[in-house]
């Protein structure tokens, strides 16, 4: 499909998305209209001796206008809880406050909640909107229901992927779109440059709205008692707003029962705040690895990049919609084309990881693929990662060597995700579309 740009798009609305009257979005800051590629911040955790070691690997530094580091409402508040800071594509957020191993495993076993603020959000409205959408997003958005969300991508002409995302439905004319922090500039330049001049509006909602996210199996009771809500009703991939106008989300980045919390930078820190009261502690950018990498999702610039498709990402099941939209056609040249890399989930018997760009071997020694993402698993008590591999090596077994540059570790093809929740098989409910497919990557969610 051929998506032609169109003229300016209009970037100030006022919509009524809460049933608190119309509420007006401050203008955005202008937008390029050159997207340009951007490669994350790379997390390797690896274990040594008997703690966690995190490194820091930067690929591109990301400022705000001024030249400084870009801050969240919640960024003192880690000052003083004594956490680890980083840059972090451009943003000053916590890497760790006592540990990325007990701050995985508190997630893993009780509750834990990170700061988000970093991520991109737009807001999408309209009479036009829906089929703006529909023709820019590999999401069924014509399928959701009023209160819904759904994981999907934003593509380029060629099929690479510019970014993971999850679209939220207001109405029919009002959605809420969630992008990684990074790309986040150059997703909404790309939307704004095939935006309709008339009938969407796109607003930045960055600096207006902030995030939080509280996860693990305790996270309903900390959310109920913080928030004085009932969530029982709150199906997965299901939203409501409160009656302070605040987004709360069945959705997060850890494989386990969690919530995503929308609202302004201080309510944020409000929520924060009765949280901590109640005895949550956070848990900082590498458990969030850790965690994601266990519940085999992708991580942007690691696994997903414009250079890779959902075709060779295995996960065509996020893109199989019939109705036409950006990047489908090369989408089915892609699937035609036996010689392209697929990505597999891949698990070494012993402690010592695989670290992203390591050559992946076949048992001749010959060079088969590369590493995307490599830790060591708190819950598993194994290394494990992806790789993208020749197609011939894809399937469940099939040994591989990984080559860290000091030594090649044994490894072998699996399925993902590495850990799933026994109490409830909800990383399967994603979309409640049927699964597509025979891949080997499960993947419901990213941020």
């Amino acid at each position: 499909m051929e998506v032609k740009p169109s003229g300016s798009a209009s970037v100030s609305v006022s919509v009524s998305i809460n049933n608190r009257g119309s509420t007006p979005i401050p203008t955005p800051t202008p937008m390029t209209q050159s997207p340009h590629n951007w490669n994350c911040w790379r997390i390797a955790v690896r274990i040594l001796s008997a703690r966690m070691v995190c490194d820091i690997l930067p690929s591109q530094h990301r400022k705000s206008v001024t030249g400084m580091l870009e801050r969240t409402i919640l960024r003192d508040r880690h000052e003083r809880l004594g956490a680890r800071l980083i840059n972090f594509g451009g943003w000053e957020l916590p890497v760790q406050y006592d540990g990325i191993l007990a701050e995985h495993q508190r997630v893993r076993q009780h509750v834990g909640m990170f700061d988000t603020g970093h991520m991109g959000a737009f807001l999408v409205s309209g009479r036009e909107s829906l089929d703006f959408l529909s023709r820019m997003l590999t999401q069924d958005v014509r399928a959701m229901a009023d209160g819904r969300c759904r994981y999907g991508f934003l593509l380029r002409e060629n099929g690479g992927v510019l970014d993971d995302l999850i679209v939220y439905r207001f109405s029919s004319t009002a959605w809420m779109v969630v992008v990684n922090a990074g790309p986040a500039k150059d997703d909404l330049a790309w939307l704004a440059r095939f935006c309709p001049i008339s009938g969407v509006a796109l607003t930045d909602l960055r600096g207006v709205q902030s995030k939080l996210d509280v996860q693990g199996p305790e996270s309903r009771l900390a959310m109920e008692r913080a928030m004085g809500l009932d969530l029982s009703g709150l199906g997965y991939f299901q939203f409501r707003r409160t009656e302070s106008g605040a987004l709360v989300s069945r959705t997060g980045y850890t494989g386990d029962l969690g919530y995503e919390i929308y609202a302004s930078p201080q309510a944020i820190a409000g929520l924060w705040d009765r949280l901590r009261a109640e005895g949550v502690k956070p848990a900082g950018l590498g458990a969030r690895d850790t965690l994601r990498l266990e519940a085999g999702l992708p991580l942007y610039g690691h696994e997903l990049t414009t250079e890779v498709s959902p075709v060779e990402a295995g996960m065509m099941r996020y893109a199989g919609k019939t109705e036409p939209f950006m990047g489908r056609d090369a989408l089915r040249a892609r699937q035609a084309d036996p010689g392209r890399p697929r990505l597999v989930a891949f698990q070494i018997a012993g402690r010592q990881s695989a670290r992203q760009d390591n050559r992946v071997l076949d048992t001749a020694g010959h060079e088969a693929g590369r590493v995307t993402s490599g830790s060591f698993s708190p819950s598993l008590e194994c290394a494990i990662g992806f790789a993208y591999v020749r197609q011939e090596m894809t399937p469940i077994g099939t040994e591989l060597g990984v080559d860290t540059g000091r030594q090649v570790l044994a490894a072998r093809v699996t399925t993902a995700p590495f850990w799933k929740r026994a109490s409830d098989d909800h990383t399967h409910e994603k979309t409640g579309d049927e699964h597509h497919g025979s891949e080997n990557i499960t993947v419901y969610a990213g941020s």
